[in-house]
């Protein structure tokens, strides 16, 4: 049983919370309700859980609640991050699927700012839906994809003759939802290559509909503690 510290971080939406995840994993069975191919990845100590392809492996590299990549492409990737305490009880709480897809876009963009000469980054919404899952809890599934320019003549005199060689150095899709439970948001972060994305669409699909999150007995470190919650 995989064990996690939780170091996820939501961008503006959370700060990073410490403590420790026992992740269990099933592979399907009749009574799981599991689809072929998959398992499940679950957390009743965080409170959320996620199909992920039984061919996919636990990441040993990530610093996030969870992470998996698939070993066959290494651009196909996941991991959960979880905030800190919040006033949310709702991802509507934070704004529209729209409002959460543009902050999520400017965060991706940050993250791959380069301070070399002739770099260019390209992004754009492909999507920001809700989704509401049987119990009633909402959550907004969002697809961004990134794309990134280089030029092979950064140092040249012109821009003109920086700008003539410029070339793609990567085109990349990410698939996030966010929840809210126990006071905290949750991220579940898919990555591939925008030109993968049409073959590997129904098991990247499977994987980010599965994601569901759930309130726990404990979710703060007192709250299980004499006079905490019970």
């Amino acid at each position: 049983m995989p064990v996690f510290k939780r170091r996820g971080v939501v961008g503006a939406l959370g700060i990073v919370g410490l403590a420790k995840t026992a992740l269990s994993t099933r592979t399907a069975k009749a009574f799981d309700s599991v689809p072929a191919g998959f398992m499940r990845v679950q957390s009743k100590l965080d409170g959320f859980k996620f199909y992920v392809p039984t061919d996919w492996i636990l990441s040993k590299t990530s610093g996030n609640t969870a992470a998996y990549e698939n070993p066959v492409d290494f651009q196909e990737n996941l991991f959960v991050s979880i905030s800190g305490r919040t006033k949310y009880d709702s991802i509507k709480d934070l704004g529209t699927p729209k409002a959460l897809a543009e902050d999520i876009e400017k965060k991706l963009v940050t993250e791959f700012m380069s301070t070399r000469i002739g770099v260019r980054r390209v992004s754009d919404i492909s999507f920001a839906n809700e989704r509401i899952d049987k119990d009633g809890k909402v959550y907004y599934d969002i697809g961004v994809r990134v794309r990134s320019y280089a030029s092979r003549n950064a140092l040249a005199v012109s821009q003109a003759a920086i700008d003539e060689a410029v070339e793609l150095e990567f085109d990349r899709l990410f698939l996030v939802t966010l929840g809210v439970a126990n006071d905290r948001v949750y991220e579940l972060r898919l990555q591939t290559s925008n030109d993968g994305y049409p073959k590997s669409k129904p098991v990247l699909d499977k994987i980010q509909g599965s994601f569901e999150v759930a309130a726990v007995k404990c979710p703060s470190i007192n709250s299980c503690t004499p006079g905490g919650a019970k």
